[in-house]
């Protein structure tokens, strides 16, 4: 048997990435978001099994509210989906917010390994501005959409997602399951990831096996050419020394934005913000 993969990501992390090559390797049931808000997303990402769930579930005297009996009890949920699946190991993914701390140490008890999936931050926050406010997700084109980087969004942004990470981390030490750290940019980098994620997830790989990949969505390589305002965001940079992570093909170690979050923010990003504010209330702005 495979080893069974719980994965900690968010929006635009390259999840659905990760996925995608997970797939391409026998003996793993690769699900989604199965933890989502949205009960409707939750059955897509189960991909065929929701009416097997629901009727178990109905048959417990769920009633109409699944997803509520879903997180309240993530093992028996993750338990059900290894009966549907007894000859494979399962893998899905979590993003902040899906589960609650009790939630979520019984969802991680149920797996093997967690993988800490990370990303360019700069990036990941930027591709969920524009994926936001256009409305496209998955498999949608956004090359030469933009949007206005306001720096106070960001930061908050930023603690949201190192909150998470900090809090995988502790809950795996807890439970004692290891912890697999992947960078998005050291993945996409390769023309044939597969053995990457074999070698750091005990994955036994079949010869030449190649699953359907999901590729970036949007071929532009640096932050700055997706922003408006793009003078005041490499201020913001220069000023936070995140120049150098402009490129989409820089990894940023965590450390980076532990010193981002203990810095905090300059009187001069709260004026470009207020500025960026002011000029949207007047409708300077071309959205």
């Amino acid at each position: 048997m495979q080893p069974s993969i719980f994965i900690a990501g968010f929006p635009r992390s390259g999840s659905t990435f990760l996925c995608s090559l997970l797939r391409g390797f026998d003996g793993l049931r690769v699900y989604q978001e199965i933890f989502h808000f949205d009960i409707k997303v939750i059955e897509d990402h189960l991909f065929g099994d929701f009416p097997e769930i629901e009727r178990r579930y109905a048959e417990a005297g769920a009633g109409d509210d699944i997803r509520s009996a879903l997180v309240k009890n993530p093992s028996t949920y993750i338990a059900h989906l290894e009966a549907i699946n007894p000859s494979k190991s399962l893998a899905l993914k979590v993003f902040p917010d899906h589960l609650d701390e009790k939630a979520l140490m019984s969802a991680m008890g149920a797996f093997d390994q967690v993988v800490l999936l990370r990303r360019n931050l700069l990036h990941s926050f930027i591709s969920l501005e524009i994926a936001q406010r256009s409305g496209q997700w998955h498999g949608a084109q956004t090359k030469g959409q933009k949007i206005y980087f306001d720096a106070r969004y960001f930061y908050r942004y930023v603690n949201r997602i190192s909150t998470f990470w900090g809090q995988i981390k502790r809950i795996a030490d807890q439970l004692k399951i290891p912890v697999v750290e992947l960078d998005y940019e050291a993945l996409v980098a390769l023309e044939n990831p597969y053995d990457m994620i074999a070698e750091q997830l005990h994955l036994q790989s079949a010869p030449g096996q190649t699953g359907q990949i999901t590729r970036k969505q949007d071929s532009r390589r640096l932050a700055s050419d997706k922003i408006y305002n793009y003078s005041s965001f490499i201020g913001f940079l220069k000023r936070h020394r995140l120049d150098l992570f402009n490129d989409a093909g820089a990894a940023v170690p965590a450390q980076v934005w532990e010193g981002f979050l203990q810095d905090g923010l300059f009187i001069s990003d709260y004026m470009a913000a207020y500025k960026l504010r002011l000029q949207e209330k007047i409708g300077m702005l071309s959205l």
